[in-house]
């Protein structure tokens, strides 16, 4: 499984060199932090160093739920700065009222 989905994100940035992946973990069963961990593992075994990974951890305050959030881009895409920013933002504006 993982080197099928490492083959399947490498084709898709090699396809799309602005796209951006958020990944966010299942949190179903509250086995998400499991699950963060082990797609750390992964990416960083099959990652051929051309993208990067930020890992954010959201708590809601209301649920009491932590959820594990995770922004993929490539190194080369010129806009990874303003992407990080804007994804920070809103990661962190997460427990703000609506």
């Amino acid at each position: 499984m993982p080197a099928t989905l490492a083959a399947i994100i490498r084709d898709f940035y090699t396809r799309k060199s602005l796209a951006i992946t958020i990944y966010i973990c299942d949190s179903s069963d509250g086995r998400q932090k499991s699950r963060e961990r082990k797609f750390a593992s992964w990416f960083q075994t099959y990652n051929p160093g051309t993208m990067v990974r930020f890992d954010y951890m959201i708590h809601d305050l209301i649920d009491g739920q932590s959820y594990y959030i995770t922004l993929i881009t490539s190194l080369w895409n010129p806009h990874i700065h303003d992407i990080i920013t804007e994804f920070q933002r809103i990661a962190n504006g997460y427990n703000d009222p609506k």
